[in-house]
């Protein structure tokens, strides 16, 4: 950014005040596991990091040489990037309210906030794009801020969950087994290291949900927790559930932001009267449906 304009490494390294504090948490939690997957989130295709990165690169490319593009809830920066590696003289600037790790940041600058309340300058960007972001927002507050901060006739771009999706769905199926394993009594079992309860518990489980590789990896994070003392015990065991609570939440919200098929029109109309789409696509990969592509203007 040029002297001028704000700085964004002034942003706070807490959560500020207006940040959805449980949410940030959750996601922080999720950035600080290391995780910088196209998706975001388990359940999306291999091959999807690399058809978006493409839907990324092309419009980085349409835009102009040194254009102002802010990155809504940027995660580690993967937009951007793609962005940034077609059109290397672009000025990106990151938003995202959860708090990323150094090794997790995005290689742009990053500024820690709601983004339905920044702090960037009246009619600064030329263009905004996000992946997995936007539609876990508020359209009218977050439609209502991108008026304020962005040029007339910035492009925009996203990329959203769909309802009843791909990715929607096989959360909803992980969802379900961490509620099965999060239960009180496999807990009491674990701290107690009464193991015939634990592995009826646990067989239980593997009866009705299927030996996927989270159902394994949850169990084998409750036996190597079992092999330490007192209080070592207690806190692994408690970190493991703060974990799985933190997946919990953020699958919840993911449930709650995908836009079905019948919500599209009026979540777009809700971002506000001046924001211009063409008709959404739909990504697919094979017979499966991924996510939304949702590309327009915005003309005051």
């Amino acid at each position: 950014m040029s002297e001028k304009q704000f700085n964004p490494y002034s942003a706070p390294d807490s959560a500020p005040d207006n940040a959805p504090s449980s949410a940030s948490d959750s996601w922080s939690a999720y950035w600080r596991q290391g995780s910088n997957e196209a998706a975001c989130l388990p359940g999306a295709p291999a091959a999807l990091g690399n058809l978006l990165d493409g839907i990324w690169g092309d419009f980085g490319a349409s835009l102009d040489g040194g254009a102002t593009v802010v990155d809504l809830a940027c995660g580690g920066g993967v937009v951007g990037a793609s962005m940034l590696a077609a059109n290397a003289k672009l000025d990106v600037t990151g938003i995202d309210y959860a708090e990323l790790p150094g090794e997790a940041r995005p290689p742009f600058p990053l500024l820690r906030e709601p983004i339905s309340q920044t702090s960037c300058q009246d009619g600064y960007f030329d263009a905004a794009a996000s992946q997995f972001g936007i539609e876990y927002a508020d359209p009218a507050e977050a439609g209502k801020e991108l008026g304020r901060i962005l040029k007339a006739g910035a492009k925009l771009q996203f990329i959203a969950h769909y309802a009843g999706g791909a990715i929607a769905k096989a959360n909803e199926t992980r969802a379900s087994l961490l509620k099965a394993v999060n239960r009180p009594d496999i807990w009491q079992f674990a701290n107690g290291r009464d193991g015939a309860s634990l592995q009826s518990a646990f067989d239980a489980i593997h009866k009705k949900h299927g030996e996927s590789p989270l159902f394994l990896e949850l169990v084998s994070a409750v036996r190597a927790a079992l092999g330490h003392e007192g209080n070592a015990r207690t806190k692994l065991l408690k970190d493991l559930q703060t974990s799985i609570e933190h997946e919990q939440e953020i699958i919840a919200n993911l449930m709650d932001a995908a836009i079905a098929p019948k919500q599209m029109k009026g979540w777009m109309k809700k971002l506000g009267k001046n924001f211009n789409f063409a008709k959404p696509d739909v990504i697919r990969m094979g017979d499966d449906v991924i996510c939304w592509h949702i590309a327009g203007t915005y003309k005051p």
